[in-house]
């Protein structure tokens, strides 16, 4: 959509994740994503780590639950959603910003963890999302090895 800030992230969480519920009902789980770079020292030839950066992320309804499920504290993850800013004002009137990202996405980056994938029934009740894709020649749970 216009006027959104797509973003696409990679960093560890600093916790496990946990399920809290709206008042609405709603299902989300707030995550932290600490990002750190390693930057290489022409100079010396040292790497040193940069400045961490840590990136709030909101899971919502059924993700959320796969997340609980699926992901723990230091578990480097790929995190893909849209950045959105939020006003609230505490008990003494002040207003404050603050900027998270609304998840889209997420699972485990595979280039330091393995993962078994297992496919949970989708319940579709809107007519204009498509069908499941057909199941793969993969078993469920099967291991597959890259060509390379």
């Amino acid at each position: 959509m216009a006027g959104e800030a797509p973003l696409t992230l990679t960093g560890n969480l600093t916790a496990d994740p946990e399920i809290r519920f709206t008042p609405g009902g709603s299902k989300v789980a707030t995550v932290v994503v600490a990002q750190n770079s390693r930057v290489l020292n022409q100079a010396t030839g040292e790497w040193k780590d940069s400045g961490a950066v840590f990136m709030r992320c909101n899971i919502w309804d059924e993700m959320a639950e796969n997340v609980v499920k699926s992901l723990s504290k230091g578990t480097r993850v790929l995190v893909h959603g849209r950045l959105t800013q939020n006003r609230v004002t505490n008990d003494d009137g002040e207003t404050r910003t603050y900027t998270d990202l609304r998840v889209d996405s997420i699972g485990p980056d595979l280039r330091y963890a393995q993962a078994t994938v297992k496919k949970i029934a989708r319940n579709v009740t809107d007519p204009s999302e498509s069908a499941p894709a057909e199941p793969s020649s993969v078993e469920d749970g099967a291991k597959v090895k890259a060509p390379f």
